[in-house]
Parts: structure tokens; C-alpha cells; sequence
């Protein structure tokens, strides 16, 4: 589970925490990404007061089959690298409402496959929205060329050379947004 909240310092970083208190309690009895998203949901709008709302994006991987099923909450795609191709993509989603945005919402999960070598590309909208000198932000398009030019050998050299890129694009200033990114690697 990768997920932003709306807003910043202490209130958000509360709402935070009781998301994750949440996804704990369901990652064990959930059959769907989206029955996940479904019931974690209607248990914040119930238990959290206030106007703040939470993106995100449920992950469950088979470690035998590599086959995973995903969903989303007005978060932004993941990005999926397909080592056969080499190209990146964004995964197709259901455009759904960010979690606690209405009380009842189905989210739906998709399924996919990762083949060997390839990455699956799991953040937050920080980094899209870094911006170089210029005021030009990254973007999705910017994102996906970074996925493309960084190293692909493991996982951890993958993110270097994303983080990398990111600082090359900001000059080295510090981001006004934080951002979260998660990689996800399928060994050849």
C-alpha cells in the first residue's frame, strides 16, 4: 500500500497513521485489492473526522505465480517496466475517488503479471511535481523517461538512478512536496 495524504504537518501525519493502522488490520483478510480499498474506506470516514482525504494504491503479489492485482484511490498510476520490450508504461486504472472522499465507494481490482527483469513503479505525486529552475515540472511523461534511462540490474540501483534524475532536474534544491517511491523487481 503506497498512499498521500491531502495536506501537511501534524493533522495529515494523524490520518496517516490511522491508515496504516487500517491496511494492517486488513492485509490478512482480504481476497481483492479492491475489497481492501472498499472496507478501509468506509471504516476512515466513519472514524476520521475532517475534510482531509488519502490517495493510494493496493498491492497483492503472488511470490509463486508473479501474477498481482492492484487498485487504485485518486492516486496516480504505477509505472510497470517491461524488461522484454524495454519500455515503461503506466498500468491501466479505474479512476476512483481518493479514500474518505465518500462514505461507499467499490473499488475494482485489475490483475497483471510480472515476466523476469521486470519493475513495477509505485509514488506518490511529489515527484512528478518537482520542478526544475525553469518552473517546468517533471510530470508523467518526465517519469516515465526516468524510468526508462535508470539502471535496471536490482532494485535498489533502480531507485538511485531515479532519485539521481530527480536531482539533476531540481538543481539539487530541496523538493516543496515530499514524496514516496516503491520498487518492485521481478529477478531474471
Amino acid at each position: 500500500f503506497v498512499a498521500d495524504v491531502s495536506g501537511h504537518g501534524a493533522p495529515s501525519a494523524v490520518v496517516m497513521a490511522i491508515t496504516r493502522v487500517l491496511v494492517q488490520e486488513h492485509l490478512r483478510s482480504t481476497q481483492s485489492a479492491g475489497e481492501a480499498l472498499s472496507k478501509i474506506n468506509s471504516l476512515m470516514h466513519r472514524f476520521i473526522p475532517g475534510s482531509l482525504y488519502v490517495t493510494g494504491v493496493y498491492l497483492l503479489y503472488n511470490h509463486q505465480t508473479h501474477d498481482f492485482q492492484y487498485a487504485t484511490a485518486g492516486h496516480p498510476a504505477p509505472i510497470i517496466w517491461r524488461n522484454a520490450e524495454k519500455k515503461a508504461a503506466p498500468l491501466p486504472i479505474k479512476a476512483r475517488f481518493p479514500l474518505k472522499f465518500l462514505p461507499e465507494v467499490d473499488y475494482e481490482s485489475l490483475e497483471s503479471h510480472l515476466d523476469p527483469g521486470d519493475l513495477l513503479v509505485f509514488y506518490t505525486d511529489g515527484i512528478t511535481e518537482l520542478t526544475n529552475g525553469g518552473g517546468e515540472m517533471v510530470e508523467q511523461a518526465g517519469l516515465l523517461q526516468w524510468v526508462e534511462n535508470a539502471p535496471k540490474e536490482t532494485a535498489s540501483g533502480f531507485l538511485w538512478g531515479l532519485l539521481d534524475q530527480a536531482s539533476c532536474h531540481t538543481g539539487g534544491v530541496p523538493p516543496e512536496d515530499d514524496f514516496t517511491v516503491v520498487v518492485l523487481r521481478r529477478e531474471e
